[in-house]
C-alpha cells in the first residue's frame, strides 16, 4: 500500500489502516465497510462560563459495506452530544443522498474556570464491531468585562454635556453580548457588536440630557444570565460618588471652581486683566489697574493715582491735604520723593517714591502702602492666617481651610494642597478601580472589589459588593 505525502490522515475502522484524501488508496478489503473521521482530537477551546461551544465528530464510510452506529459515549465533563445518532447507518461509500456521511454534533458549556478533558467514543457495527475513540478538551474561564471608567460621574454640568467609555472584554475567552437597558436622563450611541473577542471594545459616546441630579445605570447583558453595569451620575454635589476636577488645579465645580475646564480659574488665583472672573469671588479683575476698586468712577488704566481712595481721581474738586487729589502732578502740600503724597497725607516714608499709600505691595519687609502691615497680598504673608503662606504651599491664602497638612473633607477642595481633592474620602477612589465608598465600593483599598465586577463562586470574597459571593 502506497500512501501520497499529501494525503490528510483519518481514522479508520474495519479491514485496512489507513485512509486519505488522494486517489492512491487501497483498502484490502472492499467486501467491507471501512469508516474514516477527519480527525480524532476534538478541542473546544476556551470558553467563558456559562456560553456553549459547538463542534462535531465528522464520520465517512468508504467501503462497500453499511456500517451502523451503535452506541456513542462521551465521558467529558460538560460535553453533551446532540441528538441521537445511535441506530444511524453510513451507507457504503458514494451514496447518491450523501448518507454516507455522518456529523454527530457535540456541546460544550463550562460551568467552572478550570480546563476538562476525556474520551468521546463510537461504537460501529459493520461485517464486524470496532470502536472509534476521540480525545477532547475544553477550558472554561471567568467573564471579565468592564467598562473604563467603570463609572461616569459628569460632575456639576449642563445638559448636552458628553462623556465616553469603553466596554472592553479583558478576559481570555469571547463574550457574546445581549440586550442593553439604557439609562434615563443620559443617551448612549454605539455600535454594539453580536461578540467581544479578547482585547477587543466597543466605545460609548454618553449626552446628558436630564437636568439637575441625575442617579441612574446602563446595563449590558453578556453570556448566559450575566450583565454589566455602569453608574452615571450628574449634579451630585451633596454626598458625591466621586471626585470630578476636569482642569486638575485643585478645586471642582462642586467645590466653588466657577469654570472647571480652566486651570487658571479657581478660588485662590490671582486676578488677571482679562475680563475673566480668576478667583471666583464673582469680580472679574477687582485688584489690578483695569478695576475701580475704590468706587471712583475711575480705573489705574484710566488716570487714577490712587485707586484706595474714593477721594482721588483726575479732575476731583475735593481738597485732600498732603495728597494730589485730582492726579494731576501736584501735591497739596510738600511731597519731598515726588510720588504723589506728603507726610500730612499719609506718605510714611516721604524720602522713598516706592512707599506711599497708592503703592503696592511687594516681598521686601518693607511696608509699601503703610497701612502699618509688612508684605500683605504677596506670596510671602500669610493672609488668611491658617499657618502657611503661598511660598510655603498654601494653594489658596484667602480661605484658612486649605493649607499643607489640613484634613481632606469630601467637599470638592484639596484642603491639604496637594493637588489631590477629596482623598482619604468617602467621595474619592483610593484603590482606583473606578467606585468610591459613596459610590458603593466596599472594600476601597482593593481594586478587585467593587460594583459591576465579576463575582466568582464559592471564594469567600464579595467581588461585586452585592453582600454574597458568587
Amino acid at each position: 500500500m502506497r500512501i501520497p505525502l499529501c494525503c490528510r490522515l483519518f481514522v479508520l475502522v474495519g479491514v485496512g489502516a489507513l485512509a486519505g484524501c488522494g486517489g492512491d488508496v487501497s483498502i484490502t478489503d472492499h467486501s467491507e465497510g471501512t469508516v474514516v473521521a477527519a480527525h480524532n482530537t476534538i478541542d473546544f477551546g476556551t470558553l467563558t462560563i456559562g456560553e456553549i461551544g459547538e463542534d462535531k465528530i465528522s464520520l465517512r464510510n468508504t467501503g462497500t459495506a453499511d456500517v451502523e452506529v451503535n452506541q456513542v459515549d462521551c465521558d467529558v465533563a460538560n460535553v453533551e452530544i446532540v441528538g441521537d445518532p445511535n441506530g444511524v447507518v453510513l451507507s457504503e461509500a458514494g451514496a447518491d443522498d450523501d448518507s454516507d456521511y455522518l456529523d454527530i454534533p457535540l456541546v460544550f458549556t463550562p460551568t467552572e474556570a478550570e480546563s476538562v478533558s476525556g474520551v468521546c467514543s463510537v461504537d460501529l457495527v459493520g461485517t464486524e464491531s470496532t470502536t472509534l475513540t476521540f480525545a477532547v478538551f475544553g477550558r472554561g474561564a471567568e467573564p471579565n468585562l468592564q467598562f473604563i471608567p467603570a463609572m461616569v460621574d459628569f460632575g456639576l454640568v449642563d445638559a448636552g454635556a458628553q462623556r465616553s467609555v469603553a466596554l472592553t472584554n479583558l478576559g481570555i475567552s469571547t463574550v457574546t453580548l445581549g440586550d442593553q437597558v439604557l439609562p434615563s436622563g443620559v443617551t448612549v450611541d454605539a455600535d454594539w457588536p453580536e461578540t467581544l473577542e479578547p482585547d477587543e471594545s466597543v466605545e460609548l459616546e454618553l449626552t446628558l440630557t436630564a437636568d439637575g441630579e441625575c442617579a441612574t445605570d446602563l446595563e449590558v447583558a453578556y453570556g448566559v444570565e450575566s450583565a454589566v453595569e455602569l453608574p452615571l451620575y450628574a449634579n451630585i454635589c451633596e454626598n458625591p460618588v466621586s471626585v470630578v476636577d476636569l482642569d486638575e488645579d485643585g478645586v471642582t465645580a462642586c467645590g466653588g471652581d466657577c469654570d472647571d475646564t480652566n486651570a487658571l480659574i479657581v478660588p485662590g488665583a490671582p486676578e488677571f486683566v482679562d475680563g475673566d472672573d480668576n478667583d471666583c469671588d464673582g469680580i472679574a479683575d477687582e485688584g489690578t489697574v483695569a478695576y475701580d476698586d475704590d468706587g471712583d468712577g475711575y480705573t489705574e488704566l484710566e488716570g487714577d493715582c490712587h485707586d484706595g481712595n474714593i477721594a482721588v481721581y483726575p479732575d476731583s474738586s475735593v481738597e485732600v491735604p498732603g495728597v494730589d487729589a485730582d492726579c494731576d502732578g501736584n501735591v497739596n502740600g510738600v511731597d519731598v520723593d515726588g510720588d504723589g503724597f506728603a507726610v500730612e497725607g499719609g506718605d510714611c516714608d516721604d524720602t522713598e517714591a516706592t512707599v506711599n499709600p497708592a503703592a503696592p505691595e511687594v516681598v521686601n519687609s518693607v511696608d509699601d502702602n503703610c497701612n502699618e502691615v509688612v508684605d500683605e497680598g504677596t506670596n510671602a504673608f500669610d493672609d488668611d492666617e491658617d499657618g502657611a503662606t503661598e511660598l510655603q504651599g498654601d494653594c489658596d491664602d484667602a480661605d484658612p481651610d486649605r493649607a499643607p497638612g489640613l484634613p481632606e473633607v469630601a467637599n470638592g477642595r484639596d484642603e491639604d494642597c496637594d493637588i489631590t481633592v477629596d482623598e482619604g474620602t468617602d467621595a474619592y477612589d483610593d484603590d482606583g478601580d473606578g467606585f468610591s465608598e459613596n459610590g458603593e465600593d466596599c472594600d476601597d483599598a482593593d481594586s478587585a472589589r467593587s460594583p459591576g465586577r465579576y463575582d466568582a463562586f464559592g471564594n469567600g470574597t464579595d467581588e461585586d459588593c452585592d453582600g454574597t459571593d458568587g
